[in-house]
């Protein structure tokens, strides 16, 4: 307002420019993989997808939740996603291809052909409070939802996926590109999300035979009532089908290993 104020010529400063702006701590937290596989054993099949959507679909909590049906667009190349417009500082990317594995998380056990993917949310802050108690039932420590988008870009990057394409995945505004260029960008988001789908998998495939995976019984013997029965998650299944459909690939390919997609 008093930048406003200076425009017009009501003021002839902005006097509070002088004073230091208030920097936030930037947060960059990774998760491991043996922490989230410790969360698919141990969540409802609602929570395994939403983790394992927010891995693949690098998109913020609040809009993740707000997934629509409509928002999914078959082209010759796959699915697409064209979510909602964001805001002026949380921008969200026209278009982003959707991977195999998304695809089966968002619909979940029976195909969904309208309304939102996880209507059991109203919005972001009723969705944080079911992460954070699995999250301790876990025993995870300081990982917050967010933290899965810097997780998905992250992993990317290590595959060796180009900064740009990344930049274009999460939203990100990229310098000096125009609008007509951007169709060029197809190809390569389809690639990187269907790398992302490769090393989410590898990784996970790890992370089961991690020791930090076993979970603990309570000292009488018995799991809390309140926890999801261990391994018993329709995400943790369909995660380990994916697994074995990688694992039976490579078995039968010599060179170039890829994984198959599973059926979903």
């Amino acid at each position: 307002m008093l930048n406003h104020a200076v425009a017009i010529d009501v003021l002839d400063k902005n006097r509070l420019a002088l004073l230091p702006a208030p920097q936030g701590v930037k947060r960059e937290r990774v998760a491991e993989p043996w922490e989230l596989w410790r969360i698919l054993r141990m969540s409802s099949a609602a929570i395994g997808r939403m983790l394992l959507a927010g891995i693949q679909v690098p998109l913020r909590q609040d809009k993740l939740i707000q997934t629509h049906s409509e928002w999914l667009i078959h082209r010759s190349d796959g699915w697409w996603m064209a979510p909602s417009p964001g805001s002026r500082l949380k921008r969200v990317p026209k278009s982003l291809p959707v991977n195999r594995l998304a695809l089966v998380m968002f619909h979940g056990e029976q195909t969904r052909i309208s309304g939102r993917f996880f209507e059991q949310w109203k919005d972001g802050n009723s969705f944080k409070h079911r992460w954070i108690d699995v999250c301790e039932r876990a025993g995870v420590q300081d990982l917050h939802y967010h933290d899965l988008r810097h997780t998905a870009l992250s992993w990317l990057l290590e595959a060796g996926v180009d900064y740009a394409v990344v930049q274009r995945l999460a939203g990100h505004k990229l310098p000096g590109m125009t609008e007509g260029y951007l169709h060029l960008w197809e190809s390569r988001l389809r690639e990187a999300v269907t790398v992302l789908e490769r090393v989410t998998i590898q990784k996970l495939q790890a992370a089961m035979k991690d020791e930090r995976c076993i979970i603990q019984l309570a000292k009488d013997g018995h799991l809390d009532r309140r926890r999801a029965v261990v391994g018993s998650s329709w995400a943790v299944e369909k995660m380990m089908e994916a697994c074995k459909s990688a694992e039976d690939w490579c078995r039968g390919t010599e060179s170039n290993c890829r994984h198959q997609p599973f059926q979903g």
